[in-house]
């Protein structure tokens, strides 16, 4: 029975290993997921913010302005 185990201790080890390696990168592809979406949303947030207040070409250009006085 040991010496049997012992045998298939090799395969059991690679078939553990190979699981665990599939589930951190399944892992690892729902937090790149979920990253790249509240990525996108900020940047949804701050164009928005922008166009509601005024365009960046005049902000741009009245800081510009300002600074250079």
């Amino acid at each position: 029975m040991t010496r049997k185990l012992l045998k298939n201790y090799g395969a059991l080890l690679t078939e553990i290993k190979a699981r665990v390696r599939s589930a951190q990168y399944a892992a690892l592809k729902a937090v790149n997921k979920e990253l790249i979406g509240l990525y996108w949303d900020i940047g949804r947030i701050i164009t928005g913010r922008g166009r509601r207040r005024r365009p960046r070409v005049a902000f741009y250009s009245n800081s510009v302005l300002t600074q250079s006085k």
